[in-house]
């Protein structure tokens, strides 16, 4: 995965060797990037592609969505749907 500012320069470059990611979604302003994998977790970044927090939530996670200030994110997998907030709790 990549991170590119506004001018379409990578900053930041994260990859993860041990799953693949399944779903991506960045609120409106581009601070809060929510990232999903195939075996279960939900990672967050920040604008500069640091990570600021993981959560293990189980299941292959098909979909993401994250309102417009990126304070609640909704995933989902298999038959459930999981509302966390912006700080993964």
């Amino acid at each position: 995965m990549y991170i590119v500012n506004n001018q379409g320069v990578v900053i930041k470059q994260i990859s993860h060797p041990e799953t693949s990611l399944t779903s991506l979604a960045i609120n409106s302003s581009g601070s809060t990037l929510i990232a999903e994998t195939a075996d279960g977790r939900v990672f967050a970044f920040d604008s500069q592609g640091t990570m600021t927090w993981e959560v293990f939530i189980g299941g292959v996670i098909t979909s993401v969505a994250l309102n417009t200030p990126g304070n609640n994110i909704a995933s989902s997998s298999g038959n459930t749907v999981y509302l966390l907030s912006g700080d993964g709790l």
